[in-house]
């Protein structure tokens, strides 16, 4: 027995098993490079994924910048017809206040006083006119002041005529006052 040599079938059982453990590791190895380009494209198409709702995201953003822009149009297209309604109505009140200043200096203009000018600027009717002597300007300028459309006559220059010396000119400014518009019913 002692002749028997044993080596050669360990060889080849160690062999063998080296080949098995080969061939499990290139196994692992190629279930692990499988695993990681597994992984690799979940994330590329999960990245993929994000940047498509990314996309859309930022679409969407940019049709609501221009919604916002186009808000922003209409309300100041809409404080512009506000102040042009605001006007017309100040305009619509203000309609008959030219006849009513008119009928007022005439129930106002006492006996002895003419007027030669009228001007209206800035909201301020400026009056010229003559008149026999001082004290028919005073009459003139108090019932200026009681009347209800014209309100704080002022006189701002008073001349006697050189030829005459009676009569007198004059100058007054006079504020009209514009009715207050009636915001309940519309009506003037």
């Amino acid at each position: 027995m002692a002749g028997i040599n044993l080596l050669p079938w360990r060889e080849r059982l160690r062999q063998s098993r080296r080949r098995r453990l080969l061939g499990l590791l290139m196994a692992a190895l190629l279930l692990a490079m499988a695993a990681i380009g597994l992984g690799v494209r979940y994330f590329s198409t999960a990245v993929e994924i994000q940047d498509a709702r990314n996309a859309y995201l930022l679409r969407e953003i940019a049709l609501l910048d221009e919604r916002v822009g186009e808000v922003a149009i209409l309300g100041r297209e809409r404080q512009s017809l506000l102040e042009r309604v605001q006007f017309i109505q100040r305009l619509r009140h203000g309609r008959p206040v030219a006849g009513r200043v008119f009928e007022q200096l005439l129930l106002a203009l006492p006996d002895g006083v003419h007027l030669s000018a009228l001007t209206m600027k800035d909201g301020v009717l400026a009056v010229e006119g003559g008149a026999g002597s001082t004290e028919d300007i005073s009459r003139l300028i108090r019932n200026l002041g009681e009347s209800d459309w014209l309100a704080s006559p002022l006189l701002s220059e008073v001349r006697s005529d050189s030829t005459t010396g009676r009569t007198s000119r004059f100058r007054l400014v006079i504020a009209p006052v514009l009715p207050e518009p009636l915001a309940q019913d519309g009506a003037p």
